[in-house]
């Protein structure tokens, strides 16, 4: 199938074409002039390996969930088949030509649309890329694409276009916080967010562009704020937390449930005080 545009993309994915772009509040603003923090000046360090790349993201998933598998298109003797198979199973491969803007946090889940659908999927997926430059970051990019592996194909499991990174960026949070990664990590997707909001901000961009600005604006402040509840939280409320993005694997509930369940909103999530207050107090 090829797709012409982004509504006819969210349109086959099932979600509304007809996305409402975000006009930033002064909340929004003040969050983008926070994100100047000095504390977001963070190297990143390139002594890693692709094999401890898999190997982090691997422990870090097996710590926590049980993976369900997912649909994956292959091609043998010049014929297409698709197969469900572990996340792990979906092949890795290093691009020398993602953005170097991005540098080792860029990672891609390769995507096919399948029309018709097939096993009754209507996504599966071909391969899993990360950058040719291995740091640290790269494995917290390869459990980003991970999340997204197991959501990403399930119409109706994340009901709002606006949500679709926010569990992706929730695991990246945990499994950084885990590897004592937090600043080189928040350097990276701070800035990504701080970018997004500008972006709105200006609203000069093709319509396109501000969608995706707003979706990442959107799902960024509601990841870090169900990160702030697991990061500040007792343990149970870290098992909680963890016991429902087990459920939303497991198709059980849908992600607006488990926001709603953690009392996580686009409003609530605006505020700069305890952004502030989290870049300047981390420990």
């Amino acid at each position: 199938m090829t797709v012409v545009s982004l509504k006819d993309e969210l349109k086959y994915r099932g979600y509304d074409p007809n996305q409402t772009i975000i006009v930033p509040s002064k909340e929004l603003v003040e969050i983008a002039d926070i994100l100047n923090h000095p504390r977001l000046n963070v190297q990143t360090r390139y002594n890693e390996t692709l094999k401890s790349t898999i190997k982090s993201t691997k422990s870090f998933y097996k710590r926590h969930f049980h993976l369900e598998r997912v649909p994956y298109l292959y091609e043998k003797k010049g014929i297409e088949y698709v197969e469900t198979v572990s996340p792990f199973k979906i092949p890795v491969q290093q691009n020398p030509f993602m953005d170097e803007d991005q540098c080792s946090f860029s990672a891609r889940l390769n995507e096919i649309l399948l029309d018709p659908p097939v096993l009754n999927f209507h996504i599966a997926y071909r391969c899993l890329e990360l950058s040719n430059d291995i740091s640290e970051l790269t494995r917290i990019a390869y459990t980003h694409e991970v999340a997204h592996s197991e959501l990403n194909h399930i119409k109706g499991i994340i009901e709002n276009y606006y949500n679709t990174e926010v569990i992706s960026i929730f695991l990246e949070l945990v499994h950084s916080y885990e590897e004592g990664l937090l600043d080189v990590h928040d350097a990276a997707r701070l800035s990504n967010l701080q970018g997004a909001i500008e972006e709105l901000i200006i609203a000069k961009s093709p319509e396109e562009t501000l969608i995706e600005a707003s979706m990442y604006t959107e799902s960024t402040l509601k990841a870090y704020e169900l990160f702030f509840k697991y990061y500040c939280g007792s343990l149970n409320l870290k098992k909680e937390i963890m016991y429902y993005v087990q459920l939303l694997f497991n198709q059980q509930i849908t992600l607006e449930d488990l926001l709603y369940h953690f009392d996580i909103s686009f409003s609530s999530s605006q505020q700069p005080d305890r952004i502030l207050s989290y870049l300047n107090g981390r420990r």
